[in-house]
């Protein structure tokens, strides 16, 4: 009985509701055992960074297919993380302002410290488009700094070769291979292909930016390596070989790699590549001759570039192909492109001025406006000079050496087209006549020249005294010119019975405004000090620095008593200095002073410095900030 009563309780219905239940929990274990592996994926796909092969592209896909319908805030974070990756890798800026909103909504949600932080990479590097170098090589430092300790994340990596790449364009190569060496030891300790390759591609392009392009071509092919050793192409690194081995002038080698870079190009649907290359074939085609095929070339590169907002190609397209318009008789249209080519420039910021000055030059003489012509290359030379200085100094010179050679050939020419002229006018005057010609013209030539050397070296040497004299931070009289100037104000004090009064200026806790705030703010510090002294002063009284946070300060006719009114009106306004960074808003800058005056005794400078030291001790000594007149009682 008990069996028969049993077996209608397990009947067909309560069957299939106990079946339904066990499907269910199932269920519940398969989706949660999904959004695992969902995590998983996305952290395999973050940590291969391959953003633009199609294994990625397909994978990606599949994922996206089946992704859970509500994610978790971590995989939505790693998700933004990839999109933000591959708008970056494409250079598609109409896709930044939606990944960053999602990006900024997610990061005060995350609490994993490595994910808050690539999130936050990700973003600056959407978000910078800031034209100023050095802003922007802050910008990276401090978010560099912000790494967790011992991170993993890529995002840390790229930073890090960020920060070199701009600290070596800024001229901070000590700086610069510190953060190249940092990026080694990190691809070494994640050990990761793809960023071994954006290590050694970075590498090549700092090598070539400093003209080492045999050394960069090695570097980018250590790059492609790891990138097939990946099973993948990569068109920005065949883009980057090819511009080395055109700078290498192997222009076979050029076409090979540009082709490819091309071809990858289309398959990864990068246009930024595929503007550079169009520009470099461009260059090619106008360095084999072949002006028409460079001038298409350059309206496609252009026309690309107009349609993706990539500025400095835009700059290039019109600029690049001015030479050879020129060559194919269009001067209207190289002049039309050289109008648009000063207005991105002006607009952007850009540093092109001798470069906009040479392409106008050639067009003025191709439209044999000689003179106009020859104004414009000096004014190209003399935009040249302007930017030298000590740290560039053998690039100066070699622009200078091209910019004349230019000159020189562009004379040359039209010195030819005026012999020639002047052969035909000859021979129909008198056969006789023609070597006179020839010797006027050589003198003519001769003078030209000297006239052009004497021109240049006066103003070479009216810079290299400029530099010989003043401080190449503050721009004031250096030390050097200082002490010099002080001895000739007490020769002439001395000779015409006239008092003389010099104070040493020393900012206080200048060390420590240093190891806080950094040395460009330190800089900043002594630029502003020595601006204001500078408008506190009449001549002929004067201020120079004498290295560190020292000043030297100069007053002439002037007795005691208004000496230390002056001085205490410059103490007053160095106190009273702010800073318009709100980083900066509690910084309060003071300065002590050390007086004296020209004694009779008196024979050589040192012993007015020497009063003027002791002096300034003692009112350091004394809580600083304060003038102190020397008196005989600070020798005890």
């Amino acid at each position: 009985m008990k069996c028969e009563r049993i077996r209608p309780y397990l009947g067909t219905s309560h069957l299939k509701n106990l079946f339904c239940l066990i499907c269910l929990l199932l269920s519940v274990f398969v989706l949660a055992d999904t959004n695992l592996s969902v995590s998983q994926q996305l952290d395999r796909l973050i940590e291969k960074s391959d953003f633009s092969s199609d294994e990625f592209f397909n994978h990606y896909q599949q994922l996206k297919e089946h992704y859970p319908e509500h994610p978790s805030l971590e995989n939505k974070a790693k998700r933004a993380i990839i999109d933000s990756a591959i708008a970056l890798n494409a250079h598609s800026t109409e896709q930044y302002p939606e990944v960053m909103r999602q990006i900024t909504e997610l990061i005060p949600h995350i609490t994993d410290e490595d994910l808050v932080f690539s999130l936050k990479s990700q973003l600056f590097f959407m978000g910078s488009f800031d034209n100023d170098n050095i802003a922007y090589y802050q910008q990276v430092k401090k978010l560099i700094e912000q790494a967790p300790a011992n991170t993993t994340s890529t995002s840390y990596g790229y930073l890090l070769l960020d920060a070199a790449n701009i600290a070596l364009r800024l001229m901070q190569d000590e700086e610069g291979w510190h953060y190249f060496s940092l990026a080694h030891q990190f691809a070494t300790k994640i050990d990761d292909k793809d960023f071994w390759s954006s290590v050694e591609n970075s590498r090549g392009l700092a090598l070539s930016e400093h003209g080492h392009f045999q050394k960069a071509l090695t570097a980018f092919k250590k790059a492609l390596a790891y990138k097939k050793e990946l099973g993948v192409n990569h068109a920005v690194v065949y883009a980057n070989i090819a511009f080395n081995f055109f700078n290498l002038k192997q222009l076979d080698k050029t076409m090979e790699y540009a082709s490819r870079a091309l071809g990858q190009a289309n398959v990864e649907q990068n246009r930024y590549v595929e503007v550079l290359i169009k520009t470099l074939l461009g260059r090619v085609a106008k360095s084999k001759g072949e002006y028409q095929q460079s001038v298409d070339w350059f309206s496609q590169s252009l026309t690309l570039a107009q349609e993706d907002d990539i500025r400095d190609y835009i700059f290039a397209g019109y600029a690049d192909s001015i030479y050879p318009l020129l060559h194919l008789g269009q001067i209207d249209q190289a002049m039309m492109h050289l109008v648009q080519a000063k207005a991105i420039a002006e607009k952007e910021k850009l540093n092109v001025e001798s470069y906009l000055y040479e392409l106008e030059a050639v067009i003025k003489h191709h439209q044999q406006a000689y003179d106009q012509s020859m104004d414009l290359f000096f004014q190209a030379i003399s935009a040249t000079v302007k930017n030298y200085n000590l740290s560039s100094a053998k690039i100066a010179e070699q622009s200078r050496a091209l910019m004349e050679t230019q000159v020189q050939e562009l004379e040359n020419k039209r010195l030819r087209a005026q012999n020639e002229a002047k052969q035909d006018f000859l021979d129909e005057i008198s056969e006789k006549n023609r070597w006179l010609s020839w010797l006027a013209l050589i003198i003519t030539f001769c003078l030209l020249i000297l006239i052009v050397l004497i021109f240049y070296v006066r103003r070479i040497a009216k810079k290299h005294q400029l530099h010989a004299t003043t401080d190449e931070l503050t721009h004031i009289p250096n030390r050097r010119s200082a002490l010099s100037r002080l001895k000739k104000k007490m020769f002439t004090a001395k000779k015409s019975a006239k008092p003389l009064v010099i104070g040493m200026l020393d900012i206080d806790y200048f060390k420590k405004i240093n190891d806080q705030y950094g040395h460009l703010v330190g800089d900043t510090v002594l630029i502003e000090v020595a601006k204001v002294c500078q408008q506190c002063l009449v001549s002929p009284d004067f201020i120079g620095r004498l290295g560190g946070e020292e000043f030297l300060i100069v007053l002439s006719n002037v007795d005691e008593s208004t000496a230390l009114e002056k001085m205490e009106h410059i103490r007053t306004v160095i106190e009273q200095l702010h800073f318009a960074a709100p980083e900066l808003a509690n910084l309060t800058v003071s300065a002590s002073f050390g007086v004296t005056m020209l004694l009779d005794c008196d024979r050589q400078i040192e012993q007015l410095i020497h009063r003027a030291d002791i002096a300034l001790y003692y009112a350091k000594e004394h809580g600083r900030n304060q003038i102190q007149l020397f008196s005989a009682t600070m020798l005890d």
